[in-house]
Parts: structure tokens; sequence; C-alpha cells
């Protein structure tokens, strides 16, 4: 019965018995600029450090940043930003509960940047007829470089550079 209502309530039961914490909020730049980048993400050595990289490849004065944890998603819309990048780990052959349900909510929107982090670095989530773009990687430092690098160019091409 609880397994049900835990699969059922968008969530693993790992992600509830080790609990990820979230990045610091940030912003980069003042928001009236018009291009926008939003990045929700889990925090940990790989995951900030990609984040700061990411932010590194956007400073300049015409892109504003803005950096949340994976909860505050739910205040959150994709359509006042010009990309979105969703940072989470897999845990159970899940993502994590809050980017299931921010992508269940928004589900025509193609400027939103899904990275899934998992042991394997194979695992995706299922796109089921929604268009945001889902990437995938190991939480290897090795990787670090060429992932941030692939998603700040995808973050351009949104921004129209």
């Amino acid at each position: 019965m609880v397994l049900g209502l835990a699969v059922s309530g968008c969530f693993s039961i790992p992600h509830l018995i080790w609990p990820q914490q979230d990045i610091a909020a940030f912003e980069l730049h003042h928001p009236s600029l018009p291009g926008k980048v939003l990045v929700a993400s889990r925090n940990s050595p790989f995951k900030g450090a990609l984040v700061q990289r990411i932010c590194d490849a956007l400073d300049d004065d015409s892109v504003y940043v803005k950096g949340i944890g994976i909860p505050q998603l739910r205040r959150e819309k994709p359509e006042s930003y010009s990309a979105v990048v969703l940072i989470n780990s897999c845990m159970s052959w899940s993502m994590d509960r809050h980017v299931k349900r921010f992508l269940k909510n928004h589900t025509n929107h193609s400027n939103i940047i899904v990275l899934t982090t998992s042991a394997t670095g194979e695992w995706l989530p299922r796109k089921k007829k929604r268009t945001f773009d889902a990437l995938c990687s190991a939480s290897e430092q090795t990787a670090l470089g060429p992932l941030a690098d692939g998603i700040a160019a995808k973050i351009n091409v949104l921004l129209g550079r």
C-alpha cells in the first residue's frame, strides 16, 4: 500500500530516504535583461561545479541568470525564461519528484533542458510527448567540462546567440 502511494505520488522511496540538499539561491546580472536563464539544481560537488561552469560561460552583461533549488520550481514559469536548466539525480529509476511535477505541468516548452545524473550516466527520463531536451551523465569530474560546454551551447541557441 505505502509503495503504491509512493509510486503514484511521483517519487521514489530512495528520494525520501536520502534527500539531497539544494544549491543556494543566486542571481547573476539584472533581471531586466532580455536574455533570462533559470538554473534549478540539487547540490553536490559535481552539480555545484557544473552550475558554476554554466554561469561562467554565461557571465556577460546581456544575460540574467537565476539559480534556485529544485523544490522552488513550483513558483516558476518556463515562459518567463529563454532557457530553463534542471539538474537532478536519478534514484531507483526515477527523477526527482519536483522535476517530474514541473515537467508534467509544463508539457509544451522547448526551452527546458533536463540533466539527470545517475551512477552509470545512461538514464534518461521518458518524454511522454513533452518537448524538453534530455541529457544524462555520471557525476564524474572528467565529464564536467564537456557537459558544461554542451549545456552552455544549448542555452546560447535558446538565447539566439
